[in-house]
């Protein structure tokens, strides 16, 4: 799920400088890694909160909501994933980039297979 929100990818920005700022020192060396990853994605203006321990209060309230959609009936019961993005422009973006890449890796792998 994609969720578009300038306001929302501010203020969730807002915390993460303050949680990394006072609680990223505590993490264990795998969600380091993982917090590492999730600021190179804000660059890009997307936050993906599965980079972060549920230390990030943010983090475990959106894994609750988005576990009660994936249970819910009416949708299917498949899981549910999302993605904060700053703009329409920043999800154009990510989505052009992982397409390429994935265009890149299909022409990579046809060369290799004398295609």
């Amino acid at each position: 799920m994609v969720l578009i929100s300038d306001e929302l990818f501010h203020e969730l920005w807002l915390k993460l400088l303050a949680f990394k700022k006072r609680s990223v020192y505590r993490l264990s060396p795998h969600y380091k890694k993982k917090f590492e990853e999730l600021q190179k994605t804000l660059f890009y203006g997307i936050i993906r909160l599965d980079k972060l321990s549920d230390d990030f209060n943010f983090a475990k309230e959106w894994w609750a909501f988005f576990n009660k959609l994936s249970t819910d009936e009416t949708l299917g019961m498949h899981q549910i994933r999302g993605a904060i993005f700053k703009s329409w422009q920043h999800v154009s973006l990510y989505y052009e980039h992982s397409i390429k890449k994935i265009l890149d890796i299909i022409e990579a792998n046809n060369e290799s297979n004398g295609f």
